[in-house]
């Protein structure tokens, strides 16, 4: 690996008298040693650091941020007072540092080595460098200990101490005096006089490192052109695309707009939102989306050098503002040269060079050293975009197998997996991708690992790593977007609103978060609100309304609000145009709707329709769902054998497909519901070896499931508590239903089933696999009522659920039931 420099964070630690502690006693001095290595593992990793070397008693870590390495060093301390007390120093530096092969070293771990040494006992002491960034800190107070002349380092150092509470603080003139350098009267005139043209030299030097440009402010808005390929030779092109814009986006200088906002641009502008992007086209993009500039370039070949040039373009005038050009001979130093290009783009948007050094790793080890990756990685994105898995899932395995550590091919790979199912493949990504995130940029740290939080379940630290990311780059529309959905999923709606609204003050048009805050008001039951926002996202991108999941989500709004007609116009919608998978979702609505109505022969047929089409594409796991919606309609049919035979199907299904722990629950559920409760065991077997333990979701799927095969096996109050543990983890429709019903078996005349079922009504979730117990809860009502002998509530509520069904299937055994019952209150009431 070639050897970089980079401005870092560097902590060193030691425990005083180590050596000595274990000749007296080796049990007490290992585990002091325990105690002290586990507290800076945790504090390390919970401040974004990283332990590069470990001496025994002590060791070298390397952080991004001043501040954080500060808060890591106090919290390190101050853990260490509890027993068996730590007799720990500490000394913190910002330097230079040489990376290579697997060493460091350079100047800054020196200083910083020599600090610890002049420190006392759980102290910690600095130099200037990390006090100038603390200093405007709240929550910290330094002293100041004076000047000092440390062993082979030239100049003199300032060096303060931390003043915390809790912390040992050297008073001034206690410090070590005996290191401090006399300076004569005459020396330090002629040092100010160094100093001061040393200062006019830098300010000279950082002047010239300044654009000085006028055309751009730090935090304003770029549009990044994909970097034309001149050469001839396939693996450029395209290949420099995502280490360009990694590397221009290192620090929060430059927002870029990303790629979500640009295809959803293009798509205002009636293109198709995976066109390509010329410049004319860049140039209306980035006036509609308010960018100041475009960042542009090429790489040519003209003898045997290889040219990358970057210019940076004026939308409006045209102009030509800043262009810089990279030469190298040899190819294998592509990624090198595309380095230096990125660090003269970010010079030429006025960038400062202490922002730049700050903010930086080198691109072809954060990234990888292979161009014929990389090119996998691009092209493989590019299928991805378009709704092509299989092609670009072929190509990033292709990348790993050129980089096994390529820690974006992992991420895209996992990502990929986890959300079609296969959990334990998408997890071996993500644990090789953990592994090597030391690797990539402190920005990319931050975001593959709420991506990784987020694809696990995991939404607790998927938030808490979003909210650090959003700290440093506020401007990121995904993030807010990505927070928006996760406090989504944790049902804090207002939070998630305020993270939507958020992503439209960054991008006013931004369309996805228009479309969650309407989901969140149509789950809360907000109609108005909920078809206002709706019908905004439909005028910004018009074939959304017709668009598989979301005209599904507006389609069920509309029954809500009692508009049956006008939602089955809109699920027909999805008829038109060859795109099968959306047929097949538009019967799979059509079928859903015609189940609310109590059409179940309608149903029936929408939902071979839809495996029909689903076969022909062969989206396995859908298919499985629909067969389990199948088996629920012959099931209130009355017609068990046929529900049977379609869970049979989902049985095959399952030899090769994935299923996560959700559709595991619907299937066990339904096994119960035919009588087969061997099946339903053996699939609460194979959904406990697919939790992962930070997904509430999977827990809550297994207590369900596991609840109700104790509801039929006479363990009824053990039934009641797993069921109790999945309503709070899951906190959903289905699972309160099911609750509902363990609380019935107990007692006919429960009030606790009452309330729930009331609950279930009033929140009216139907569309999906709740939406049966929907219906039943007012069956269950009714029930209830006239155990009680309150029947004119039964009546009522058995009327409410026959007005749902009023134009059902004649022959069905449920609604005769209900009608020979509501005959039966007639002739006893009179």
């Amino acid at each position: 690996m070639p050897s970089h420099r980079k401005l870092t964070v560097i902590l060193f630690c030691d425990i005083e008298g180590y050596s000595a502690l274990m000749q007296i006693s080796e049990t007490k001095a290992l585990t002091i040693l325990n105690h002290y290595k586990q507290v800076l593992n945790k504090h390390t990793l919970l401040h974004g650091g990283t332990i590069i070397k470990d001496y025994g008693d002590g060791s070298l870590c390397l952080f991004e941020s001043a501040v954080e390495a500060v808060n890591c060093a106090a919290q390190i301390q101050l853990s260490l007072k509890t027993e068996p007390k730590v007799p720990l120093r500490i000394g913190l530096h910002i330097g230079d540092i040489v990376y290579s092969q697997d060493d460091v070293y350079g100047d800054g771990i020196n200083i910083a080595s020599r600090l610890e040494q002049m420190c006392i006992p759980g102290g910690i002491i600095f130099s200037k460098y990390i006090y100038n960034e603390i200093k405007n800190q709240d929550n910290y107070d330094s002293v100041y200990l004076g000047s000092f002349s440390l062993k082979n380092i030239k100049e003199d150092i300032d060096i303060y101490a931390l003043d915390l509470k809790g912390l040992n603080v050297p008073k001034p003139g206690e410090f070590k005096q005996t290191k401090t350098k006399l300076i004569k009267r005459q020396s330090l005139l002629w040092l100010s006089l160094v100093v001061l043209a040393l200062t006019i030299v830098l300010i000279s030097a950082f002047t010239a490192l300044k654009s000085g440009n006028d055309y751009f402010e730090d935090r304003s808005w770029i549009l990044l052109m994909p970097l034309q390929n001149k050469t001839g030779e396939s693996n450029l092109s395209g290949s420099l695309d995502n280490v360009i814009k990694s590397g221009i986006q290192q620090s929060g200088y430059v927002n870029i707009l990303p790629q979500s906002r640009i295809r959803e641009s293009l798509q205002r502008m009636g293109r198709s939102g995976n066109d390509s992007i010329d410049l004319e086209t860049a140039k209306e993009i980035a006036i509609r989306e308010g960018a100041q500039v475009i960042v542009t370039g090429y790489i040519e070949k003209v003898a045997n050098n290889y040219l990358l040039t970057g210019q940076v373009i004026d939308p409006v005038t045209e102009l030509d503002l800043f262009r810089t050009t990279v030469r190298t001979q040899n190819s294998a130093k592509i990624l090198n040269a595309t380095d230096k290009l990125v660090d003269n783009i970010r010079e030429g948007l006025g960038e400062s060079l202490i922002s730049r050094y700050q903010n930086y790793a080198s691109l072809p080890e954060a990234t990888t050293s292979s161009l014929e990756a990389l090119k996998f990685l691009h092209d493989g994105q590019q299928f991805y975009n378009r709704g092509q898995y299989d092609e670009a899932v072929m190509l990033y395995n292709k990348a790993i197998e050129l980089d096994s550590n390529f820690v974006w091919a992992r991420i895209s790979l996992g990502m990929y997996y986890y959300y079609h199912g296969e959990k334990p493949t998408g997890e071996l990504h993500f644990k090789n991708a953990e592994f090597n995130l030391k690797r990539v940029t402190a920005k990319e740290r931050l975001w593959f690992t709420s991506l990784m939080a987020s694809s696990r379940g995991d939404l607790d630290k998927g938030i808490i790593t979003l909210k650090e990311y959003i700290l440093q780059f506020p401007d990121d529309y995904d993030a807010w977007y990505n927070l928006g959905v996760g406090y989504k999923n944790r049902h804090e709606y207002d939070l998630a609103i305020n993270a939507f609204n958020e992503s439209l003050r960054i991008n006013q048009n931004a369309v996805n978060s228009i479309i969650n805050i309407a989901t969140i008001y149509n789950t809360l039951n907000d109609y108005e609100n909920a078809y206002k926002f709706y019908i905004e996202a439909f005028e910004i991108v018009p074939y959304y309304r017709a668009w598989s999941n979301l005209n599904n989500e507006f389609g069920i709004l509309l029954v809500k609000m009692d508009s049956i007609e006008s939602a089955e116009r809109n699920f027909r919608l999805m008829f038109e145009g060859d795109n099968k998978q959306n047929v097949a979702n538009g019967h799979r609505s059509l079928a859903l709707l015609a189940m609310y109505q109590g059409k179940l022969s309608s149903a029936i047929n929408h939902l071979q329709e839809s495996i029909n089409y689903r076969s022909i594409i062969n989206h396995s796991l859908s298919i499985a769902r629909d067969r389990m919606y199948m088996a629920s309609v012959y099931i209130m049919q009355g017609a068990t054998e046929k529900a049977r035979r379609q869970l049979d199907e989902i049985d095959k299904i399952s030899q090769t497909t994935y299923l996560a722990t959700t559709w595991l629950k619907y299937w066990g559920n339904l096994c119960i519901k035919t009588g087969d409760i061997a099946k339903a065991r053996e699939i609460i077997t194979l959904l406990e070896s697919r939790i992962y333990p930070q997904n509430q979701s999977d827990q809550a799927n297994h207590d369900l499931l596991s609840g109700n095969i104790m509801l039929v096996s006479d363990s009824v109050e053990a039934g009641i508590e797993l069921l109790e543990s999945a309503n709070r983890l899951g906190e959903n429709n289905y699972d309160k239903g099911y609750l509902a019903n363990g609380y019935l078996i107990r007692d006919r005349k429960s009030e606790q089933a009452e309330i729930l079922y009331k609950e279930i009504i009033s929140e009216k979730l139907i569309g999906w696999e709740g939406q049966e117990l929907f219906l039943i809860s007012y069956i269950r009502l009714a029930e209830i009522y006239d155990s009680r002998g309150q029947f004119d509530e039964s009546i009522s509520y058995y009327e409410k659920f026959l007005s749902l069904w009023k134009n059902a299937d004649k022959e069905i055994l449920l609604k005769s039931q209900i009608l020979d019952k509501l005959e039966q209150f007639n002739i006893e009431l009179k």
